[in-house]
């Protein structure tokens, strides 16, 4: 709905869903583009997974509070009526910030640069299979990418789960827009972009700190200033490196034992 939406403000936008077959179900991944590239040009790319641990509450809602330092938040809960206490009670419930906040940020992206491309992948959360089956094509004109599926506020993975992401001469390029955000280039954990990576998609790529805590719970929040930082730090690497090629190649990583 929001694509269409973008595209009857005359945003330049072509998107396809592509089916893609698992072991006891089909699943489907949404592949977006704006604008366009020519020459040596290639698009910033940006990723999300549109599933969610949590199972869908028809009467979940969404409500605005503050946490203990007195930072807004966004959480979720429902009402569950128990007769024998005499009434309605307020029971949290997870807001599905992962990956929320990276969809709402591929979104603000889109609406607001020129050129680009998004990924949104399914089933991320058992196991990447959505990026696991990447239509490869469709990256084959990306430049970087980069993704925001973490919880805290300042991670900029450089490894996910031993796969090098970027390379030295990638973080150089962006390291003081990382630092004045708060942020830092450390090892993180799997999502989407890691398995794009070990799949051969031979790019610079990241994941960032989302702005939310306890994921997977039902206790689950986001720090809305993060995730507006968070979006603001996307939006200046990807002002910085334009519609250029950051190449990579991650080497295999090995290790001798000896007697």
């Amino acid at each position: 709905e929001q694509l269409e939406f973008l595209k009857k403000q005359n945003h330049d936008i072509k998107y396809h869903v592509e089916t893609v077959k698992t072991y006891n179900k089909e699943i489907q991944n949404l592949y977006v583009t704006k604008g366009s590239v020519s020459g040596d040009e290639h698009y910033p790319c940006f990723v999300s997974h549109t599933d969610t641990v949590h199972s869908i509450i028809d009467d979940l809602y969404i409500a605005q509070g503050k946490n203990k330092d007195g930072l807004d938040t966004l959480y979720g809960y429902t009402n569950d009526t128990q007769e024998e206490y005499g009434g309605k009670f307020i029971v949290p419930a997870g807001c599905g910030a992962d990956d929320k906040v990276g969809i709402w940020a591929c979104l603000n992206l889109i609406a607001n640069l020129d050129v680009c491309k998004l990924a949104f992948f399914a089933a991320e959360e058992v196991g990447c299979v959505g990026s696991s089956r990447a239509d490869k094509t469709f990256f084959a004109d990306v430049g970087y990418a980069l993704q925001t599926d973490r919880k805290g506020n300042s991670d900029f993975s450089l490894d996910i789960n031993g796969t090098e992401m970027n390379d030295k001469k990638f973080r150089t390029k962006i390291k003081d827009l990382v630092k004045s955000r708060g942020f830092k280039f450390t090892k993180t954990f799997t999502t989407d972009v890691g398995q794009l990576k070990k799949d051969g998609i031979n790019v610079c790529m990241s994941n960032l700190s989302s702005g939310y805590y306890n994921a997977h719970q039902d206790e689950e929040y986001v720090i809305i200033k993060e995730a507006e930082n968070t979006l603001g730090l996307m939006f200046d690497v990807a002002r910085r490196l334009g519609l250029e090629k950051q190449y990579h190649k991650p080497e295999p990583k090995y290790q001798v034992y000896t007697g």
